[in-house]
């Protein structure tokens, strides 16, 4: 007589693979259906109230071996005991996938702030206990970097456009999870101060632009904020929508005064700079020398003796430089 071929348990309730996964649940246990026969064998579960990440057992041992056999598996992790009684059969309490989302504010070229621009989960405090105490990084990307290769965990300083991914690290019962905003870095505005030259006709030529103070901003990850401008270049014109050159433009006579349109370019994450100067020059005053012969000419006086004096007087103009 043989023995009575019983099937295998089926295990239900679950997701995938016959029912074997279930997803964590707050705590909650977690057990697969079985198919019940007591009169034939016995279920034991390795752990009846199971509710965290991991894999668990149940144990289905035949009541009567003599009369019974097992038919055969058909997963592979499951197990028979080495004398038939015993088949040992699996399940599984995955980690929770959950969602969040991350805002960030961009900003302009060094003037980060802590508190206004650093990127932050959105409802925080609505996330599972687990997730909260868990660790988050933030990694940075240029937005051209589509497939996040190159990443930093340094925030970007130079302006662009980025997308910063948050990962909150994995749990007991909660799977890593990442969230993912883009923001961009604008340029700067510089504050530029020139002083054109204002002097008096001296028959010497001047630069136009006496002085010029260039403030812009300055990030270097760790320091930011109002920084002086060494390096740029500086463009001149005569007129607003002329020609400009590098040239620094010299000024001599009184006919050179006006204004003079400049442009600063060439300082990175700044926006470029127009701008004008007044050139002021006032006309020197003539000097006039008097000579002559006779008793105080040089203070222009003379004692009358009833003859006329003039004749003893002379003046000459000494005018500047090259004019004169």
């Amino acid at each position: 007589i043989n023995k009575w071929v019983v099937d295998v348990p089926v295990l239900s309730g679950g997701y995938l693979n016959e029912g074997r996964y279930f997803e964590y649940n707050n705590g909650n246990p977690l057990t697969p259906g079985v198919t019940e026969n007591a009169e034939i064998y016995s279920i034991t579960f390795e752990d009846e109230y199971s509710s965290d990440f991991g894999t668990y057992h149940i144990y289905f041992a035949l009541l009567h071996p003599e009369n019974y056999e097992w038919a055969e598996l058909t997963d592979i992790n499951d197990s028979i005991s080495a004398d038939g009684v015993t088949i040992t059969m699996w399940y599984s309490i995955t980690k929770t996938q959950y969602t969040f989302e991350i805002d960030i504010t961009g900003w302009q070229f060094g003037a980060f702030d802590e508190q206004e621009n650093a990127p932050a989960i959105i409802d925080f405090d609505s996330l599972p206990d687990q997730v909260q105490s868990a660790n988050v990084t933030y990694t940075y990307y240029l937005a051209t970097d589509t497939e996040f290769i190159d990443g930093s965990a340094s925030r970007p300083t130079d302006v662009g456009d980025y997308v910063v991914v948050a990962t909150i690290a994995e749990t007991t019962n909660y799977a890593s999870v990442d969230a993912q905003a883009s923001f961009s870095i604008t340029a700067a505005e510089l504050t530029v101060t020139p002083t054109g030259y204002s002097g008096t006709y001296d028959a010497a030529s001047h630069n136009a632009l006496e002085s010029i103070t260039v403030k812009g901003m300055a990030d270097d990850g760790t320091n930011w904020g109002e920084a002086d401008i060494v390096s740029y270049t500086i463009k001149y014109s005569t007129s607003e929508n002329g020609v400009y050159s590098t040239e620094p433009p010299q000024v001599r006579n009184v006919a050179d005064e006006g204004t003079i349109y400049f442009r600063i370019t060439g300082v990175a994450n700044h926006e470029d700079y127009s701008g004008s100067f007044t050139v002021t020059i006032t006309q020197a005053e003539v000097n006039v020398i008097w000579g002559g012969s006779g008793e105080d000419y040089d203070n222009y006086s003379f004692t009358y003796n009833g003859e006329e004096r003039l004749d003893d007087v002379t003046a000459s103009v000494n005018l500047l430089g090259d004019d004169g």
